[in-house]
């Protein structure tokens, strides 16, 4: 699952980002929450992708708590230790945020390309923040979210924010967890993978 949340974010932004000034993958990426499961998962992914690839993606994680920063770090050094290549594991920066504060998430939001949002849990939640921190912010980007509650979904799917990212050219993927996100991923990169093959 995580593999493949790592691969929707740089390959769907090589699909989908080609029009705007940043074209191809971006030069940074910030993943909010990256301290937990799903995201330090995605973290760790994305910086090897980056690294196989010859992608020079400079990394950061915001979230609550160096404490929780410094910990995940040390579990993918661990996780890490049998890798042929050793991967850039103090090279990522750290961003405190706290989402309820909006001069917090403006200042994390600054500079990166993609924001690959795993701060869950969404149950409950009604207001999508960040997505919309990202759209008030109108900075080039592309979104990617894990959220797996259908009604915050729909909220974020609204014909506003639709056309303010559409006019300050934001690709924004929302639900990108694995109900049903990731299941369709996989479809499709099973796809992809198959058509390759035989053509």
């Amino acid at each position: 699952m995580f593999a493949l949340i790592g691969i929707m974010c740089l390959d769907s932004l090589v699909k989908y980002t080609n029009g705007l000034s940043f074209t191809g993958v971006p030069d940074s990426a910030l993943v909010i929450g990256g301290s937990g499961r799903v995201g330090g998962a995605t973290v760790r992914w994305l910086e090897r992708m980056g690294r196989e690839c010859g992608i020079p993606l400079k990394l950061a994680v915001g979230g609550r708590s160096i404490k929780n920063f410094q910990s995940m770090k040390d579990r993918w050094r661990f996780q890490s230790r049998f890798e042929a290549s050793e991967p850039a594991i103090d090279e990522v920066e750290f961003f405190e945020i706290d989402i309820n504060d909006p001069n917090s998430l403006r200042n994390a939001l600054q500079g990166h390309r993609l924001i690959v949002h795993t701060a869950g849990p969404f149950q409950q939640i009604r207001e999508p923040k960040i997505l919309d921190a990202i759209l008030a912010h109108g900075e080039k980007c592309a979104y990617v979210d894990v959220c797996d509650e259908t009604e915050l979904c729909r909220i974020a799917h609204s014909k506003d924010r639709e056309r303010l990212a559409i006019n300050n050219e934001i690709t924004a993927i929302i639900s990108a967890g694995i109900w049903p996100g990731i299941s369709a991923i996989m479809a499709r990169q099973a796809i992809d993978m198959l058509q390759a093959q035989y053509n």
